[in-house]
C-alpha cells in the first residue's frame, strides 16, 4: 500500500488514489462528481464538498470561476456567487462595470465555513427554463464549483422537480486551512478549475507554491497524479491569489502552433466522451433510467463544431432488464443477448458503442462484405486482435503528419481505443464495461491525446 509524509512526518494509508485521513487534508474526487447517487452515510465523500476538519471553523477562501453568458460581469457573478461586489472586482483588478470576454478566469472571494460535515460557501439560485436537472447547474452553470449530491442534500425538491422560478439553496466547494497548513504560513486556500492539460507541476509553479503543498492539501500519493478535467483541487497560498495567476496554464519552450496535417484522433475520441457521456446520463441520471436500444453511426449526429449529439429515441425504453420477442435495430450494433433472447439492459448500449468505436478506429462500417457475404465488424477486430499487427487495423487518418515531414506514432493510444472496444463487446454482459467505466477510460485517453498533440505536434 503507497505511503505519503505528512508534516507530522507519520504514514498515512492510501486506499486508491485518497488519503483515508481527514485531519490533515482533503481528499480528491476525481470524476466521482460525475455520479449523482453517492452516498456519505458512513462518513464524508469528497463527491460531495470538502470535508470540515472542525479546527478552523470559518474563513477567508477563494473560488475560479470562467466567466460565461450571462455571467461576464462582476454584478452577475458576484448575484451568482453571493461574493461582495466590491472585493471580487478589486482582486481581479476590475472595475463594476467592466464587460469580460467569455472564458476569462475570475477570482472570488468568499466566507467558507463548516456546515455539519463539509465546508461551504453559501449562495442561492432561481432556476432557469435550462436548467434541467442538479447536475446540469452543478456542472453547467455553476462548472464543478458545487456538486449535484450536495444540491440534492440542500434542497427539498426532487432530481427531475425543478421548474423556472425555484429558489434553490447552492453550497460552494471552498476549504479553510488545517492546523498545520496554517502553522506552515498556507493563509487561503483557492478551488482551482482543473482543464485540459493541467497537472500539479504546472499547476503549482503557476501560483509560486510547491508541488509537495499542493499534493497533500488534495491527498494526492505523488507529485504529478492524473487531474480530471471538470473537478476541482485546492491550492494552498501564503497571500492572496493575483488575477493573472487564473489565466491558461503555460508550457516553456513551445513555439506557436503551426498549421499541419489536421489530428483526427483527439476528435474521434471526443466524439466517442461525448457519445458515452450522454448514454451515462441516460442509464444513471434520469429517472426512470432509459436505453436507447438503437445506438449506431446513423444516429449520431454532429453539430457545427464537431461536438456529438445521440438521435433517435423511438426505440428507447425504460431499464426493468427485461426481454422483448420484438427484436428491432441495425445489423452490426446489436448486442447477442438481445438479438438471442431478447434481453434489454444497458449493457446492450454500451455493446452498441464498442462498435462504433471500432468504426471510429479502423474507418470501417460496422458491416463488412467479403467475398460475397456479410461480416461484420466487431467479430472481425476482435478475432484479428491476437494475430495482426495492430497498425493495419488504424484508419490512417488517425495519425499525425509532424511539420517535418514525418509520421508521429499512436500505435500505443489506438491499442488503448482498441482495447477499450473490446471490453464493450464482451460476449456476457457481465463480463462488458459499465458505461460510466467506459467515460472515465475515454476521458483518460483524451488527455494523454492532447498531451501527445502538443509534444509532438506544435
Amino acid at each position: 500500500m503507497d505511503k505519503l509524509m505528512t508534516d507530522e512526518s507519520k504514514p498515512i494509508a492510501l486506499s486508491g488514489a485518497f488519503i483515508t485521513s481527514h485531519a490533515q487534508q482533503q481528499q480528491y474526487s476525481a470524476n466521482s462528481v460525475m455520479q449523482c447517487n453517492n452516498s456519505d452515510k458512513t462518513g464524508p465523500s469528497p463527491s460531495f464538498l470538502y470535508t470540515c476538519n472542525n479546527k478552523i471553523p470559518s474563513c477567508q477562501a477563494f473560488l475560479m470561476f470562467k466567466t460565461k453568458p450571462p455571467y461576464i460581469s462582476v454584478p452577475s457573478i458576484s448575484n451568482l456567487t453571493s461574493s461582495d461586489p466590491s472585493e471580487l472586482s478589486r482582486i481581479n483588478n476590475i472595475s463594476i462595470s467592466t464587460v469580460l470576454p467569455t472564458d476569462t478566469a475570475v477570482i472570488i472571494p468568499v466566507t467558507c465555513s463548516c456546515s455539519d460535515k463539509y465546508y461551504q460557501a453559501n449562495t442561492s439560485y432561481i432556476s432557469r427554463p435550462v436548467d434541467n436537472t442538479y447536475f446540469t447547474i452543478a456542472n453547467n452553470t455553476y462548472q464543478g464549483l458545487t456538486t449535484c449530491n450536495a444540491l440534492k442534500r440542500e434542497n427539498r425538491y426532487g432530481e427531475f422537480d425543478l421548474f423556472p422560478g425555484l429558489k434553490l439553496q447552492v453550497p460552494l466547494r471552498c476549504a479553510c486551512p488545517t492546523e498545520k497548513q496554517a502553522a506552515n504560513g498556507t493563509k487561503f486556500l483557492l478551488t482551482f478549475l482543473v482543464t485540459w492539460n493541467d497537472t500539479v507541476p504546472k499547476i503549482s509553479d503557476k501560483f509560486n507554491v510547491s508541488a509537495e503543498s499542493v499534493a497533500i492539501a488534495n491527498g494526492f500519493s505523488n507529485e504529478d497524479p492524473i487531474l480530471y478535467p471538470f473537478t476541482t483541487i485546492l491550492i494552498p497560498l501564503s497571500t492572496e491569489p493575483l488575477f493573472f495567476q487564473t489565466t491558461s496554464i503555460s508550457y516553456p519552450n513551445i513555439q506557436p502552433r503551426k498549421k499541419h496535417k489536421t489530428s483526427y484522433k483527439g476528435l474521434y475520441v471526443g466524439i466517442g466522451i461525448d457519445v458515452a457521456n450522454g448514454l451515462d446520463y441516460l442509464h444513471n441520471f434520469t429517472f426512470p433510467a432509459y436505453v436507447h436500444k438503437n445506438i449506431s453511426s446513423r444516429n449520431i449526429l454532429l453539430n457545427r463544431d464537431l461536438r456529438a449529439k445521440i438521435a433517435n429515441f423511438s426505440l428507447a425504453r425504460e431499464n426493468g432488464n427485461t426481454n422483448t420477442s420484438r427484436v428491432v435495430g441495425e445489423k452490426g450494433y446489436m448486442a447477442p443477448e438481445y438479438i438471442q433472447d431478447g434481453k434489454v439492459t444497458p449493457k446492450i448500449d454500451v455493446y452498441a458503442l464498442g462498435v462504433i468505436l471500432l468504426e471510429l478506429i479502423t474507418g470501417r462500417e460496422a458491416v463488412l462484405f467479403r467475398g460475397g457475404e456479410e461480416v461484420l465488424l466487431s467479430e472481425t477486430v476482435v478475432s484479428a486482435m491476437d494475430g495482426t499487427e495492430i497498425a493495419e487495423l488504424i484508419d490512417p487518418r488517425l495519425q499525425v503528419m509532424h511539420p517535418l515531414g514525418y509520421i508521429i506514432d499512436h500505435t500505443e493510444l489506438a491499442l488503448r481505443l482498441l482495447k477499450l472496444s473490446v471490453a464493450c463487446l464482451a460476449k456476457e454482459p457481465v463480463n462488458r464495461l459499465s458505461m460510466a467505466e467506459v467515460v472515465s477510460a475515454l476521458m483518460k485517453i483524451q488527455l494523454d491525446v492532447y498531451n501527445s498533440q502538443n509534444l509532438y505536434t506544435e
